[in-house]
């Protein structure tokens, strides 16, 4: 959540800071973050007060939508982020809300920590669905615990990861550091339904 506030303060300094700016069109797009960030509280908040009944969720839809939202500030940051989706992916059943928070926290996290191009790819895996979210930063050492909460990493906390996988549990998937050097991969591992 803080890469989105970020942005969200960013827009309304750069709007006083500039007298030529369009101020109707900055406070309609400060709503509009505004919403998205009081979605995601709300989110969250359901998602661990008790379980939702899951649906299939559609992959390809939620990895371009993880995309849409997140290009703009690995962009601001002179990096790309690119999809991959394989053909005949399983079918699973999730909240896709939930998949989305999980989502939104390991590219945060590749934002923050890593470097270069970020991909998602989303996978069949015997039987089961795999999505991997790699950058190319200079990994992770062996010795950081990083799905602990309150284990701290760069000035910066790993409550985001220990909270993804967390979450990914909750809908009955895990989530792996399944590459930790010399860049990082952390993959998503979802039962097929049958």
């Amino acid at each position: 959540m803080r890469t989105p506030l970020t942005g969200l303060r960013a827009l309304l300094e750069n709007g006083l800071a500039d007298p030529a700016s369009d101020l109707r069109q900055i406070i309609h797009s400060a709503i509009e973050r505004a919403d998205y960030l009081e979605d995601t509280i709300n989110d969250i908040i359901g998602l661990s007060r008790h379980r939702q009944p899951g649906a299939p969720v559609d992959a390809a839809e939620q990895l371009d939508a993880a995309a849409d939202r997140w290009r703009g500030p690995l962009a601001r940051d002179a990096r790309r982020l690119y999809v991959i989706i394989d053909a005949d992916l399983p079918t699973v059943i999730l909240v896709a809300s939930a998949l989305e928070q999980v989502l939104d926290a390991l590219i945060e996290n590749a934002l923050q920590h890593g470097a270069g191009t970020v991909a998602l790819r989303a996978r069949a895996a015997h039987g089961a669905l795999a999505i991997d979210v790699d950058d190319e930063g200079t990994g992770i050492a062996a010795t950081d615990q990083i799905f602990d909460h309150g284990v701290s990493y760069d000035g910066g906390s790993w409550i985001g990861l220990a909270f993804a996988q967390q979450l990914t549990a909750d809908q009955g998937g895990r989530l792996l550091l399944a590459r930790r050097q010399p860049s990082t991969r952390f993959t998503l591992i979802f039962p097929s339904t049958p």
